[in-house]
């Protein structure tokens, strides 16, 4: 049985990301970047959205959005089929180039809106490929502090008006933002398929009971083994960040988190979280 398609409704605003097939790069160079942004301009101009913020990275990619008419899935499956075939033409390859259907999270407060902001602006930073945000030419954090964008795809008017009222203050305001730590009551969490029935773990409870966050678990894990939390929660092999994995799922479940829930959060099948757990946590 096919999964039902999402409810649609006109002015939700979503973090989405997705992610390439196995873990694979879905860019192979800057001038790729460069490509898949105008990929994305081309289907914003055509399919009725607002997009508050995005980020490149080498094997996904994140996107804040407010939808109109045009679904989500709509949306989604334009930007994801279009690029598809481009990576594949260039390749002389068939296959599938993302990991199946995109990940998204609803938006309905203002204070956890900033923090996706933050979130999805810092991912490079957390990631070791830069030092500040701003340094990352494939996000929207450039187009926020106005440092050589002529053609913004962001629409940054109001997000930015929430730091301050005029362009200058509000845009070092939010540069600040962006470095501080994350508020722990309304933290980002790592994205989750929002089919999977687990609205305890797509946010922190601001009353901060039930089950830790599994950002939380996944930072614990990072202060243990020097690995990052986005690693953590991201697709490498690499023996060290494997272990880090390990432990992380070993923790989530100690933690009152069912497999598939882990499954979600780590990009893998419940087969893989299953075989992590049976190997035991590393010492």
């Amino acid at each position: 049985m096919g999964r039902s398609p999402r409810i649609h409704v006109p002015g939700r605003i979503y973090h989405v990301t997705t992610r390439g097939n196995g873990g694979q790069a879905i860019v192979g160079s800057p001038a790729e970047f460069d490509e898949l942004l105008e990929i994305i301009a081309a289907v914003k101009r055509t399919s009725d959205f607002s997009l508050f913020a995005y980020c490149l990275m080498s094997n996904h990619f994140h996107l804040l959005l407010q939808i109109g008419e045009v679904p989500l899935d709509r949306v989604m499956q334009r930007i994801k089929t279009s690029w598809a075939k481009r990576f594949n033409i260039k390749r002389r390859r068939m296959g599938h180039v993302f990991q199946g259907r995109f990940l998204s999270l609803d938006c309905d407060d203002e204070p956890y809106f900033m923090e996706l902001l933050r979130y999805i602006h810092m991912n490079p930073v957390r990631a070791g490929l830069v030092s500040s945000p701003e340094q990352w030419k494939w996000s929207s954090c450039r187009e926020y502090l106005d440092i050589g964008v002529q053609e913004p795809l962001a629409d940054f008017a109001w997000p930015l008006s929430l730091f301050g009222l005029e362009r200058r203050p509000a845009a070092e305001a939010f540069r600040t933002f962006m470095l501080q730590d994350p508020q722990e009551d309304v933290a980002a969490t790592p994205m989750m398929d929002s089919h999977a029935p687990t609205p305890e773990v797509e946010r922190p409870s601001a009353s901060g009971g039930g089950r830790r966050p599994l950002v939380e678990i996944a930072e614990e894990v990072s202060a243990q083994t020097g690995v990052t939390s986005l690693a953590i929660l991201g697709v490498s092999r690499r023996r060290s960040i494997t272990l880090a994995r390990r432990r992380f799922a070993a923790l989530a479940v100690a933690s009152g988190y069912g497999v598939r829930e882990v499954s979600l959060a780590l990009g893998v099948s419940t087969t893989a979280v299953s075989r992590m757990l049976r190997q035991g946590e590393p010492a």
